[in-house]
């Protein structure tokens, strides 16, 4: 039997802890083309919930497109590979790489497929014309409305989560902002969400001086509820075979804190303790 508690990744639907008030209104906005910034402190599945939510509407036909920011260390290898992502959803890389060069103008993409023994390969974009802050505003320019031109081309909405939206700041923050939300702006068929877990960056990025100031709804993660998270964790273990004692849900959700981190990683380690014990039984103790 597997262990039915993950930790430290985007968990899968079944590891998911409640969140249905905040899944639903996430999917609706994003279906509606609306543009969603949601902070939530580190550990509380900001990530996992998106990730819900793109399946979600993935089953929905739309088209959803998922990056980190802070897997990036410039402006311009966060273009490169938000230009990637974009392009990736056309399957077939040759017309991934014939769109890409259409839609992008003031330089010329390279764009290659790099073959994988032990997958089936994926493809990388780079703009290797790109040298002055110049070139790379006027890139930013035109892979900030690939969104829209995608979902204009495709007749389908398209979604598109920013996680870690905050480590922009990074990158000429200002200037990003600026140009990400001309384009957004104007794309109605696209929804996206800005997400973030350094809640001081991101409340100042939606501050009246900033270019998101009143861009779209706010969604602020809270603690999941004690009573419910102590509830999911208690029946995961008798999913998988082995009894809970009474009350070691809300044992494991105070010690953890209530964070959804740490309370799936605590559950975790108790299910193997008792597994390699081979007990049926996981006791407060």
């Amino acid at each position: 039997m597997q262990n039915p508690f993950v930790y430290g990744e985007v968990v899968p639907g079944e590891s998911f802890v409640d969140r249905e008030t905040e899944l639903d209104r996430l999917i609706g906005d994003l279906a509606a083309g609306q543009k969603v910034f949601l902070i939530s402190p580190r550990r509380y599945g900001k990530s996992s919930l998106i990730r819900q939510a793109l399946n979600a509407l993935t089953r929905r036909n739309v088209l959803t497109v998922e990056v980190t920011v802070s897997s990036y260390s410039s402006y311009l290898s966060f273009l490169e590979g938000y230009a990637r992502a974009l392009a990736a959803v056309e399957t077939r890389w040759e017309r991934a790489r014939g769109w890409l060069t259409k839609v992008i103008g003031s330089t010329r993409p390279e764009v290659r497929y790099d073959t994988d023994t032990t997958g089936p390969g994926r493809f990388s974009v780079s703009f290797p014309l790109v040298k002055s802050e110049r070139d790379i505003n006027r890139l930013a320019n035109e892979v900030f409305t690939l969104p829209g031109r995608l979902a204009a081309e495709q007749k389908r909405s398209v979604v598109v989560a920013l996680d870690e939206f905050q480590a922009i700041d990074g990158f000429n923050g200002g200037s990003v902002e600026h140009a990400l939300r001309a384009a957004a702006q104007q794309q109605r068929q696209v929804g996206y969400v800005f997400a973030g877990s350094e809640p001081s960056l991101m409340e100042k990025m939606i501050g009246p001086k900033r270019p998101f100031y009143k861009a779209g709804p706010v969604m602020r993660l809270q603690k999941i509820p004690a009573e419910v998270f102590a509830g999911f964790i208690e029946a995961r273990f008798g999913k998988s075979g082995i009894r809970a004692e009474a009350g070691l849900g809300a044992a494991i959700v105070v010690l953890a804190g209530n964070l959804p981190y740490d309370g799936q990683r605590l559950a975790h380690e108790t299910w193997d303790d008792v597994r390699s014990s081979g007990g049926k039984k996981a006791t407060l103790d």
